[in-house]
């Protein structure tokens, strides 16, 4: 009897920890697409202001206008006296004339000028945090914001983390205007700062990694699941997302969208 209820335990732990496991670390296979926009939960539920709707049963005429009374001719004036003509003028002398000039040359046409590109307004910012940089100081996202960024939640404990994180090192390296942006959910328990120092030295990885030591990052953005992306253009709008991890080819989509 000790015997079975030992093993019954065990069977309801492995559930358990199994449930736990896939609930905060999921996978896409290598193909979730990437979503336009913010996730529901990040949105801030703008609705654009079109007017009102004039209602014709409601709506009273405008009042209408008198007829504007005629005015009166006035009177005509008398016709004015003619004046005498003036002395013609005397014929004056025949100018010499003057010596042709040089023919200026001709000025190169310039070159036409390539039209602006129009300037990117912030319209959906992304939340702000605040995290440990790698060597200790507290950063803010904003202190990041001017060029695109590739924002990615990830764990050592995390294997679909891990999975997609050499695509991200490629994507990295032939992107050197995007900035990739990793932050580490370090808890202190499951993940400690030395622990992810160690994998991504370990690996030779360049990211700029964080660590989301207080839990503000996760918590502005709702993480309930890793590896998490999001992708923020160069004015801090949050322009698209993917949950779970993703491969190259749908990590370069994302990086488009942002450039």
């Amino acid at each position: 009897m000790k015997i079975l209820k030992w093993s019954t335990v065990i069977v309801l732990g492995l559930i358990i920890a199994s449930s736990t496991f896939m609930y905060n670390c999921t996978e896409s296979g290598g193909g979730n697409e990437i979503i336009e926009g913010p996730p529901p939960h990040l949105d801030g539920g703008y609705t654009p202001d079109h007017g009102t709707v004039n209602d014709p049963d409601t709506n009273t005429p405008e009042d209408s206008t008198e007829p504007d009374v005629p005015i009166e001719p006035s009177n005509p004036t008398e016709p004015s006296e003619p004046t005498e003509p003036s002395n013609p003028t005397e014929p004056s002398e025949p100018t010499e004339p003057s010596e042709p000039t040089e023919p200026s040359e001709p000025t190169e046409p310039e070159e036409p000028t390539e039209p602006e590109e129009p300037k990117k307004e912030l319209t959906n910012p992304a939340p702000n945090f605040t995290v440990l940089d790698y060597e200790g100081n507290q950063v803010k996202l904003s202190d990041y914001i001017g060029k695109p960024i590739v924002l990615n939640f990830w764990a050592t404990w995390c294997g679909y983390c891990k999975l997609e994180m050499p695509d991200f090192e490629r994507a990295r390296l032939e992107n050197p205007d995007v900035l990739f942006l990793m932050v580490n959910a370090t808890d202190g328990v499951y993940e400690t700062v030395e622990s992810a120092k160690a994998y991504i030295e370990d690996n030779g990885y360049g990211f700029e990694v964080v660590f989301d030591t207080m839990e503000q990052a996760q918590s502005a953005y709702g993480i309930s699941a890793y590896p998490t992306t999001y992708f923020i253009d160069e004015v801090g709008n949050l322009v698209a997302y993917a949950r779970g991890a993703i491969s190259y080819n749908t990590l370069m989509d994302g990086i488009g969208r942002i450039k």
